[in-house]
């Protein structure tokens, strides 16, 4: 005979046991995350504080691209992106490629989400071969009076807009690549490159003309489509924070020329020759300290925007002569 309940019926399940905690499951740090914790350990090895600075301020600068990926989304092909923008200058790819490798070991040691180094050995072989290949060699430039045939021959789209702005205003690809729009006040005209992101490690104040206005305004229009807070957002996977170096450097190749982006600064000094435009004013352009320690100081920080401005101007001109 089936026994029969009585009283109430509803019984209570005995407590679930507590989950076991999970090893290794703690928060995964971004790039930036990681690389600080290295300076910080850093700062007990080198001798002076100020070398600790110009190296945390090196790999913020070098890794702008990267700086806030998880580490363990990281990949190998963007690691040797930034390697690659480097190719020029053996011993800071040296110094970035190491940083990256510590600074990810070193989490590793802390988060079991972890599981490979993008910066370790396996990619040994590709940098070993861009030693080779780029040292000693300078940046191919175009004749400064084909750059406007290139700015009118590039797509559209974030990378054909970070050449024109590079083109335009003579800034360095990284700092095109990683700007912010917190960095422009487009009603003055005026792009302020924090000291951060800069290879001298100080501000500069870049002019914009009225074509460079133009291409910034257009850029703006996509970046609110992807309420993006880059300037030049990626368009395509896998997802960073903004276009890649490679792919930048990609888009003028598709175009059909023989020059590298940073060939474009050249092209610019090459025209400020040829045009009467003052040496110190054409450096300040190019965003190079100019004179010795002494002499800066003596000149009291001014950094010739207003002169800069209409220099701009005048390239920009002559860059795209329809405008």
């Amino acid at each position: 005979m089936t026994p029969t309940l009585t009283g109430s019926t509803n019984i209570e399940a005995p407590p679930a046991p507590s989950a076991a905690p999970v090893r290794g499951a703690s928060t995964v740090p971004t790039v930036r995350e990681a690389v600080e914790r290295l300076g910080v350990l850093k700062e007990h090895q080198l001798k002076h504080e100020s070398q600790a600075r110009s190296w945390s301020a090196m790999m913020r600068r070098h890794c702008s691209g990267i700086w806030e990926r998880p580490v363990n989304e990281l990949i190998r092909s963007e690691v040797l992106d930034v390697l690659g923008e480097l190719q020029h200058k053996p011993s800071t790819m040296k110094k970035v490629r190491t940083g990256l490798r510590q600074a990810i070991t070193l989490a590793m040691g802390r988060n079991e989400a972890i599981r490979t180094n993008p910066a370790g050995e396996a990619i040994d072989f590709e940098v070993k071969l861009m030693h080779g290949k780029y040292e000693h060699r300078h940046h191919r430039s175009l004749p400064h009076g084909e750059v406007g045939r290139l700015l009118n021959d590039l797509s559209s789209g974030s990378s054909a807009d970070a050449v024109r702005l590079v083109a335009l205003t003579a800034v360095r690809l990284g700092e095109a690549a990683g700007a912010k729009w917190e960095e422009f006040d487009l009603d003055a005209g005026v792009w302020t490159i924090p000291a951060a992101r800069r290879k001298t490690n100080e501000p500069l104040r870049v002019p914009l003309s009225r074509q460079t206005l133009r291409v910034l305004r257009g850029a703006r229009l996509r970046s609110l489509a992807s309420a993006s807070s880059w300037v030049f957002p990626r368009e395509r996977e896998p997802i960073a924070n903004h276009v890649t170096h490679s792919e930048i450097r990609r888009e003028v190749k598709t175009a059909g020329y023989d020059t590298t982006v940073h060939g474009l600064r050249s092209s610019f000094k090459a025209w400020a020759l040829e045009a009467g435009v003052p040496r110190e004013v054409s450096e300040f352009a190019l965003g190079h300290r100019v004179g010795s320690a002494v002499e800066r100081a003596y000149s009291h920080g001014t950094d010739l925007f207003d002169r800069r401005r209409e220099v701009m101007q005048l390239w920009s001109d002559y860059l795209l002569r329809a405008d």
